[in-house]
């Protein structure tokens, strides 16, 4: 059984994780002058925003000793946001390196964020908490995927543009 120390690390690891990806987002939004890939990580930022507040949450709710409160509903209700990928903005983020990278890196926090939510799922013994998990877990599950097929549609028009050539 998790005690409330154990609890509150994980969190706080948890929190980082967002804030990683806030980071992320929000320098591939400063860095993009497209107004339309701009406004694609603009909402990425707002939805990690999302989770880190409700992590904050009920981290200071077990921080205090109180019961955390259910933050599942209000999290279930704001579902992620899934873009209309349009070939025109498939080609504008390969022109870019930064922001193709910047993909690269996105799925592999958020690869690492829904794995670790899965695992502190199974492991909590609070079911505010597990349930927050879960949530959080199919929230990155869901940017996982949508940036993994981002990253096919983006990859072919990158190598091109780019002039790479097979060995």
């Amino acid at each position: 059984m998790q005690n409330k120390k154990e609890i509150l690390i994980a969190m706080r690891k948890a929190m980082q994780g967002e804030i990683d990806s806030i980071n992320l987002y929000q320098e591939s939004a400063i860095k993009s002058t497209d107004k339309e890939v701009k406004k694609f990580f603009c909402e990425r930022v707002e939805e990690e925003k999302k989770h880190y507040n409700f992590l904050l949450k009920a981290y200071k709710d077990i921080d205090a000793d109180k019961s955390p409160v259910d933050l599942t509903i209000e999290l279930t209700n704001s579902h992620p946001y899934t873009p209309i990928i349009s070939p025109d903005f498939v080609k504008r983020l390969a022109e870019n390196s930064f922001i193709f990278s910047a993909i690269s890196t996105g799925i592999l926090l958020e690869k690492t964020s829904f794995d670790y939510y899965e695992k502190q799922a199974q492991e909590a013994q609070i079911d505010e908490i597990k349930k927050l998990y879960n949530v959080l877990a199919d929230w990155e599950k869901t940017h996982y995927d949508d940036l993994l097929k981002l990253q096919k549609e983006t990859e072919k028009i990158y190598w091109e543009i780019n002039n790479f050539e097979p060995f």
